[in-house]
Parts: structure tokens; C-alpha cells; sequence
């Protein structure tokens, strides 16, 4: 073989070697850039797709995975502010528009819970005092000792927080079997801002007036009945079955009118 060629032959392979690796170096390089970039935008999208995932089973977490026997599960029906309760309590008192609409799909217990134990103390009080004037006033040699008597607040317990708890199970188990679309806590949160109508009702029950206390029983009692008649008439009226309505009021009406009479003959008797 002729030596110039052997020598240009290792010289054209010599350097296709070079630029070959200078080729493939280039090639690696672009690459390594390339996955440099890759690997940090993974890394980030990963990073916010991680904190978003964890976000979502947190939240999911304090709002769903509580189950009904734990206290947390009932939290979110005491998320309201006091700007919230007042409203209630005026469409309560003024009901000239829906309950219902008025809560907006955000039922609560804190009302209820608080209005029913206020209505429990307020009828405690004035009636121990309204029994201790009326025995001070009958007196007629001023030396008469008035016992308050305590069973009043058991019995005032028992009566009010039987109403609120037992009343709107009964109204929803009719709801359920006539299909009628009202929810537990929807009636538990429009019967107990229904009771902030018996404060200042009780606060009256001082006077020692016989026909005071009628008037001032019947006033909340009727305001009651038109209040609970009023919100749930829209749904009831609804149903295909004749006897729904029937049915819900009678034990709606029957079960106030029980009330107005408990409240009156315990509660409203003191007078000189």
C-alpha cells in the first residue's frame, strides 16, 4: 500500500475522530442543558402539584372526615358572627320573608342552642321574682319569707329543650315519609330562632297581673304559629299527598298550643 495514502487515511480518520467526539461532546451537552431545564421544571411543577395535593386533602380532611358521633363534625354549624344571629332573629320576629332563604343554605345551631337557654333562665327569673312580689304584696304584716324554688329551672329545661329537640325530629321523620325536601338542621335552626320570640314574653311574666299574662302569652304563641305556618306551607303545599299538610300542622299547632299552655299554667300563674 502506498504510504502517502496510509498516511491520509490515518489522518481522515484521525480527525473524523476528533470532530466526531467534538460532535458527540456538543450533543451531550445539549442534552445535559436539555434535561437540566427538564428536571427543573419537573422538580417545580412537582413541588406545586405536591402542596396543591396537600392542600386539598387537608381541607377535605377538616370538613368531610369527620364522622357524626364527633364534636368537629358539628362545627360548621356555628360558623356565623353575631351580625348573622340578629338577622335571624328579626325575620323571626317579622317573618315577612322565607326562613329559609333568609339562612341561605347556612343553617346553625348557635342560635337555637343560645336563645333556647336564655328563654330557660328568663322564665326562671321572673317567675321567682313575680312569685316573690306577689307573696310580698299578699302580705299584709310584711313578715312573709319567699323560697325561690329551683325545680322551676329543671322543669323549664326539661319543657324547652324537649320542644326544640323532639318537635323538629318529628316534623322531619313526616318530611321524609311524604317526600318533602326539609332538612334536620333547617328545622332544628327555624325552631330555635322561633323561641327568641318567648324573651321578652317572659320578661313581662314579672307583672302580677292574671289578664297581663294571657295577652302576653298568646301574643308570642299566635306570632309563632303564623312564623312556623309561613316557611313551611311553601313545601308542604308541594307534596301530591292531601294529608302531608294536614298531618305536619296538626302536630305543629298541637305541640305550640301544648307549649302556650305549659308556659302559662307553670310559668305565668303569679298574680295578686
Amino acid at each position: 500500500m502506498d504510504p502517502n495514502y496510509s498516511t491520509i487515511f490515518d489522518l481522515d480518520l484521525e480527525q473524523n475522530t476528533e470532530e466526531k467526539a467534538k460532535n458527540d461532546l456538543e450533543f451531550q451537552n445539549f442534552v445535559m442543558s436539555n434535561d437540566e431545564n427538564v428536571g427543573k421544571m419537573t422538580s417545580n411543577n412537582n413541588t406545586n402539584l405536591g402542596n396543591a395535593s396537600f392542600t386539598n386533602i387537608e381541607n377535605n380532611n377538616s370538613t368531610n372526615n369527620y364522622s357524626f358521633w364527633n364534636i368537629e363534625y358539628y362545627s360548621k354549624y356555628f360558623n356565623v358572627d353575631t351580625k348573622d344571629v340578629i338577622e335571624r332573629i328579626i325575620c323571626t320576629i317579622f317573618p315577612k320573608e322565607s326562613f329559609f332563604n333568609k339562612i341561605d343554605a347556612n343553617p346553625d345551631l348557635y342560635g337555637p342552642v343560645w336563645i333556647s337557654t336564655t328563654v330557660i333562665l328568663t322564665l326562671f327569673v321572673t317567675s321567682c321574682i313575680a312569685n316573690s312580689l306577689v307573696t310580698y304584696l299578699k302580705d299584709k304584716k310584711g313578715d312573709a319569707k319567699y323560697n325561690y324554688d329551683f325545680s322551676l329551672l329543671s322543669f323549664a329545661s326539661v319543657t324547652v329543650y324537649t320542644y326544640i329537640g323532639f318537635i323538629p325530629l318529628v316534623i322531619w321523620f313526616l318530611c321524609k315519609y311524604f317526600a318533602i325536601s326539609l332538612g334536620l338542621i333547617d328545622l332544628y335552626c327555624l325552631y330555635g330562632y322561633g323561641l327568641s320570640l318567648w324573651i321578652p314574653a317572659a320578661v313581662f311574666a314579672i307583672l302580677p297581673n292574671s289578664l297581663l299574662h294571657t295577652i302576653f302569652v298568646l301574643i308570642p304563641g299566635v306570632i309563632s304559629g303564623y312564623y312556623l305556618y309561613y316557611n313551611i306551607y311553601p313545601y308542604t303545599k308541594r307534596c301530591d299527598n292531601k294529608l302531608a299538610s294536614i298531618i305536619i300542622f296538626a302536630t305543629i299547632f298541637t305541640s305550640l298550643i301544648i307549649l302556650i299552655l305549659i308556659f302559662k299554667i307553670v310559668f305565668f300563674k303569679f298574680s295578686v
